[in-house]
């Protein structure tokens, strides 16, 4: 009787020190798929890929009315620009953006470098993710202006924390 008393103590003691590893490493998977980006977007092309994240840093960079940051992130993607045979041609844009002075004319750049991104991001072949097209129509005095994004939370690059919630989801792209 002892014995199968002994043999049941050690079984239920194997059954819960299983559990509950099994119950830690669930939560350590959880946990490696919450650091993951919700919406990663990825195109066929990884020079496309690059042009786009690099347009994203850009974005976020007005977004935080930071000029030395816009500055450099529009340099990079300028560099990504020239390396995407398909968007060579938008190299301009994207070097007006650099080299504006204020803060006001790297907007008013963005704005134009915005149009042409879009169609050539639609021209892409998406491997996946979602991007939003999103639009403010206070934008360049109140004649509109679009941008990508990941999120459909808007965070406008346009007036930054002035405005940082002005404008809507205008589409999504596949």
């Amino acid at each position: 009787m002892r014995s199968i008393l002994l043999m049941f103590c050690l079984s239920l003691l194997s059954f819960t020190a299983f559990s509950q590893n099994e119950h830690a490493m669930h939560g350590k998977e959880h946990g490696m798929k919450m650091d993951q980006p919700e919406n990663a977007v990825h195109f066929k092309d990884a020079n496309a890929t690059a042009v786009y994240q690099h347009y994203l840093a850009l974005k976020d960079a007005l977004v935080s009315s930071d000029q030395e940051t816009t500055k450099s992130a529009a340099e990079m993607l300028e560099k990504s620009l020239q390396a995407a045979k398909s968007a060579k041609k938008l190299t301009g844009q994207a070097k007006a953006v650099a080299e504006a002075s204020t803060l006001a004319q790297q907007r008013q750049a963005f704005s134009d470098l915005s149009n042409a991104v879009i169609q050539w991001v639609k021209s892409q072949k998406m491997e996946d993710g979602q991007i939003f097209l999103e639009y403010c129509p206070m934008a360049n005095d109140n004649t509109g202006g679009y941008w990508l994004a990941n999120e459909s939370e808007i965070n406008n690059p346009y007036f930054g924390k002035m405005m940082l919630h002005c404008g809507k989801v205008a589409e999504t792209i596949h």
